[in-house]
């Protein structure tokens, strides 16, 4: 896991849809605050997160060069 690599996400906090900076996305871990993992998704950039409760994700990204962990807030 690497916190170095550079990819945002847009917008955070969100309703729903989030946009990540990067298209080269290979998966995305969707993890709740108790740590179990309840959504994954693979090949995309646009994740449509509308289904979850609001709370707080964490979000394991999977890019060519690494693994990049980001936060995010469902409102």
């Amino acid at each position: 896991i690497d916190s170095s690599i550079p990819v945002e996400l847009h917008p955070n906090p969100t309703s729903g849809i989030i946009t990540l900076s990067r298209t080269d996305v290979q998966r995305v871990d969707v993890i709740d605050a108790v740590g179990k993992t309840i959504m994954v998704l693979e090949n995309k950039h646009i994740l449509d997160l509308s289904k979850l409760t609001k709370g707080y994700y964490t979000l394991r990204i999977t890019l060519p060069e690494g693994i990049a962990i980001r936060k995010v807030i469902r409102k």
